[in-house]
C-alpha cells in the first residue's frame, strides 16, 4: 500500500504499453529461438527512463564481453554498426539466450537454436517436397519416351520432337518407333519418410505431436501429453525468459526511481 511503490508500478505498466513491450518479447523469443539469441537495444526518453525498444538482427550479432572473474554478460558486438558504436553495453540492450548451457565458460551467452538438432531433418523434408515429390507427380503425366527415326533430315527431326507432347496423340508419315521407359517410383514411401521427418522435428522442439498429428493420439492421451507439455517445456523457458526481462529491464527501470 506504499503509495511509492504503486506509483512505480504504475509507471511501470504504462512503460510496457508505450513501447509494446508484449510484441517486443515475442520477437526476442522467435528470433533467440531460431538463432540461439536475441538482441533489442533500449532507446532513453526524458528522465533518463527507456521509451522505446529496437530489436536487432540475429544473424548480424558477433562477439561477446564477458567479466573475466566472474563471468557476468559485459556486452556484445553488432556488425551493422559503425566500428565506434558496434559494441552494445549490457545496459543498454536486452540480451536474450536460448538453451544457454555451455559447456565451456567460452561459449557462455551464445545460446543454441532449437533447430539446431532437426536441422539435418529439415533439409532432408524440404529435398523431398521440392524436388522429389513434384518429380514424381510429373512423371505420373509426362512419362520419358525414347523416340527412333530413320530419318536424316534435320528439319524431320525438329518436326518429331515438337510434336511429342505430354497428353497429346501425334501421327507423322514416317518410319518411327516410339517405346515409353517406365521409371519405378513410390510417392507413399516419401510421403511416409516426409511424415517422419515432420514428427522427429515436432519432438525435438518438445511440442506434442497431437499437435501436428491428433489422429495417432486418443482424446485423453492428447490431453495428458498438452498438461505436461505445458507443465514442463513450456513453463521452463517462460521461467527463463522472464528471469531474463527481470534482470534486464523490470530492475532497471526500478532503479531509474532511486
Amino acid at each position: 500500500n506504499n503509495a511509492d511503490y504503486l506509483d512505480i508500478l504504475e509507471d511501470l505498466m504504462n512503460r510496457d504499453e508505450e513501447v509494446d513491450l508484449h510484441k517486443r518479447q515475442l520477437e526476442l523469443l522467435f528470433s533467440g529461438g531460431g538463432f540461439g539469441r536475441s538482441v533489442a537495444v533500449k532507446q532513453y526518453g526524458e528522465g533518463n527512463m527507456p521509451c522505446r525498444l529496437v530489436p536487432l538482427s540475429s544473424p548480424r550479432l558477433g562477439r561477446v564481453w564477458v567479466d573475466k572473474y566472474n563471468w557476468d554478460f559485459l556486452g556484445v558486438e553488432y556488425n551493422d554498426y559503425t566500428t565506434d558504436k558496434r559494441i552494445l553495453l549490457a545496459r543498454d540492450i536486452i540480451h536474450y539466450e536460448e538453451n544457454d548451457f555451455s559447456v565451456t565458460p567460452n561459449s557462455r551467452y551464445y545460446g543454441m537454436a532449437l533447430a539446431e538438432s532437426t536441422i539435418s531433418i529439415g533439409e532432408r523434408n524440404r529435398s523431398a517436397n521440392e524436388i522429389a515429390v513434384p518429380e514424381i507427380m510429373k512423371r505420373y503425366f509426362t512419362p520419358v519416351m525414347k523416340v527412333a527415326t530413320h530419318t536424316k533430315s534435320q528439319a524431320k527431326l525438329n518436326q518429331i520432337r515438337d510434336a511429342f507432347k505430354s497428353g497429346k496423340t501425334v501421327f507423322i508419315n514416317d518410319e518411327i518407333q516410339v517405346d515409353v521407359i517406365p521409371i519405378p517410383h513410390d510417392l507413399e514411401k516419401v510421403r511416409d519418410t516426409i511424415r517422419e521427418g515432420a514428427r522427429d522435428i515436432y519432438g525435438g522442439f518438445s511440442v506434442p505431436e497431437g499437435v501436428r498429428f491428433p489422429d495417432i493420439q486418443n482424446k485423453s492421451t492428447f490431453e495428458g501429453t498438452m498438461l505436461s507439455w505445458y507443465d514442463g517445456p513450456i513453463n521452463f523457458r517462460r521461467a527463463v525468459f522472464d528471469g531474463v526481462m527481470w534482470r534486464q529491464w523490470y530492475k532497471q527501470i526500478g532503479r531509474a526511481h532511486v
